[in-house]
């Protein structure tokens, strides 16, 4: 038996301890030990994964986490995480199940190998795992959480896999976001677009207004994703793409190298920008449609 150990990095590539406990894990990564592995869910022996048994609901879905007694209280935007094989979803189950249990979200996963098999070439491929949250705050803590072991654990996928409806984020290839309800909150059926259009997005931007309020002045900050532990997760940020100098006068804005650029009122920058009150800046995008990161200068 082989015990969990993952212990992901932070973005600036210092070790940390992981969020979860060690637990006990089946091997070799074959469709019986997956199968093992599903049927231990549902039973008492879950406990080697650190969690309660898993309910069995009608659906062919296996809901573990704390049970979701109030409709109204899960956040309309949820997580998916790929897997398209008994063996993938064994190699997956083993790092994210016990993240998932240990972060305490709701969550579900297929009941029988034969439902993933069903879901092939459909609107449902791929949606091995599906995560609740309850907020946007608990939403991105477990999306970062989720992204580190994944790739901490080397379970990046190797194609680039797409799940109809849904937006892909993240560095792993596996993990995707939509929105599920409509304008009255009742269930949003799979019209092939994540979210409503006039609904915004949680991910769309990154602020960091409070860090900044605290940069002394004569002091800098590097921004991309090797240098922060925000989340940066669009493979368009560099991992050192700009830099902020708080000044007497306000903030100093520069491109730091980057590929995709820093971007000043819609326009591109080539050389430093001091920031007006309340200007904002982006990074990797121009179109504020499309704007990766957002920051307000104090």
């Amino acid at each position: 038996m082989t015990a969990f150990s993952q212990n992901p990095a932070t973005s600036n590539g210092e070790r940390v301890s992981p969020p979860y406990s060690t637990h006990t894990m089946l091997e070799p990564d074959t469709e019986a030990a997956a199968l093992a592995l599903l049927a231990m869910l549902s039973t008492g022996d879950a406990a080697q994964l650190g969690c309660a048994p898993y309910r069995p609901t009608a659906g062919n879905w296996l809901y573990g986490g704390p049970a979701i007694t109030d409709l109204n209280a899960i956040l309309g935007w949820k997580l998916h995480i790929w897997a398209d094989s008994m063996a993938d979803w064994l190699q997956v189950a083993q790092v994210a199940l016990p993240l998932l249990n240990q972060l305490g979200l709701p969550h579900k996963t297929i009941a029988c190998a034969d439902m993933l098999a069903a879901m092939d070439h459909s609107v449902q491929e791929g949606k091995a795992f599906t995560v609740y949250t309850t907020s946007v705050a608990e939403l991105k803590t477990g999306l970062h959480a989720l992204d580190m072991a994944l790739m901490a654990a080397g379970c990046k996928h190797p194609d680039r896999v797409h799940i109809t409806g849904d937006k892909a984020i993240g560095h792993s290839g596996r993990l995707f976001y939509r929105y599920d309800r409509d304008a009255q909150g009742a269930y949003r059926l799979n019209d092939g677009q994540y979210k409503p259009h006039d609904l915004a997005d949680p991910f769309a931007y990154w602020a960091v207004e409070s860090q900044l309020a605290q940069l002394p002045v004569g002091y800098m900050m590097i921004l991309g994703r090797q240098y922060t532990g925000a989340g940066l997760w669009s493979s368009r940020i560099s991992r050192c793409h700009a830099r902020v100098e708080r000044q007497e006068a306000g903030l100093l804005v520069s491109d730091a190298g980057s590929a995709n650029g820093v971007w000043v009122a819609g326009q591109h920058i080539d050389t430093p920008v001091l920031l007006a009150p309340g200007q904002t800046f982006s990074l990797a995008s121009g179109d504020g449609s499309a704007t990766l990161m957002v920051l307000a200068a104090p």
